[in-house]
């Protein structure tokens, strides 16, 4: 992602069973479970061809945070698991795991004032000219940090900080605005983010789309209010794509594609918004991001699949 992650401190805590752990982001809990140090995990990914011996079976791990299935096996089973399709993984590499995909998540709160000075501190050794004609003349620290921390919270890497900063050097004169300047961003990074996405190399990216109709209506009804998003559509419509969403998103990971929106770039934050509360990890794509990678249109959200749903649900 880019960003500097905090020191880990390790402790004991006689609160917790002998096999358990808790791990806390900024004092608070973000994640806690058991963890076999004697055992194997086995997980399965999609591809294991038959299931786990039960009496190689020493627990389930349900604290897996992408709700693969997974077991605490015993380390004679490894081979047969493996053989099975299942990926094999040490007590050591599963909290790794946990660790790296916490950090993901976490990472906009990781993401402190002083954590970002000492980012932008970096780059500017290597290129002063843009950090020198962006902060403090056209962006406070301050503003350079939320949009940075817009960017990382929708899983944007903020590894190429220098174009980022180059980016947004471009655009500040003119808008300041949080969101405008973070969509600037995000298609200067258009490459760097569809290839987070490809599946290999000319494979196309999968991904569900709105109708041209309903992109238009939401595109009229959005407005940027202070800092925030508004849509001025009735609440039951807002609800309705909201849900839709959710439902496309569904519909892909049941075929085995990672749930992603492609969308026109004008509507990319509001969709965005509606998707932050799904339970469904979604990304949200904009078409200027996507010019230069080939995509496969797996369904579309249309406003007759709206009215079908708002008359079902009355």
């Amino acid at each position: 992602m880019g960003i500097i992650l905090p020191k880990i401190r390790v402790r004991d805590n006689l609160q917790l069973g002998e096999l358990e752990y808790r791990i806390l982001v900024q004092g608070n809990p973000a994640d806690e479970g058991v963890i076999e140090p004697n055992c194997l995990l086995a997980v399965d990914t999609g591809l294991a061809s038959a299931p786990v011996n039960p009496d190689s079976i020493r627990g389930i791990f349900s604290e897996n945070l992408h709700a693969e299935p997974a077991y605490w096996i015993a380390p004679e089973a490894e081979q047969a698991a493996s053989e099975s399709g299942y990926v094999i993984m040490t007590a050591t590499d599963v909290l790794a795991g946990q660790l790296r995909e916490l950090s993901i998540q976490y990472a906009p709160q990781l993401l402190t004032r002083d954590a970002a000075k000492q980012l932008i501190d970096e780059t500017q050794k290597s290129s002063p000219s843009v950090v020198n004609e962006l902060i403090p003349d056209q962006l406070s620290l301050a503003e350079v940090q939320q949009i940075l921390k817009s960017l990382v919270a929708e899983g944007v890497s903020i590894r190429p900080l220098g174009l980022i900063l180059e980016t947004l050097g471009d655009h500040a004169r003119k808008d300041k605005n949080r969101w405008t300047l973070a969509e600037k961003v995000r298609q200067r990074l258009g490459k760097h983010i569809t290839h987070q996405l490809s599946p290999g190399r000319h494979q196309p990216i999968h991904v569900f789309t709105f109708s041209e109709e309903l992109e238009h209506r939401i595109a009229c009804a959005w407005e940027r209010e202070q800092d925030d998003i508004k849509l001025n559509l009735p609440v039951p419509v807002v609800e309705g794509i909201a849900n839709a969403i959710q439902d496309a998103a569904r519909k892909m990971m049941a075929s085995g594609n990672r749930p992603i929106a492609l969308v026109d770039q004008a509507i990319r934050p509001v969709i965005a918004k509606l998707s932050i509360d799904s339970p469904v990890d979604i990304v949200v794509l904009g078409s200027q991001e996507a010019l230069e990678v080939p995509v496969q249109v797996v369904g579309e959200i249309n406003t007759e699949q709206l009215n079908a749903a708002a008359s079902s649900a009355a």
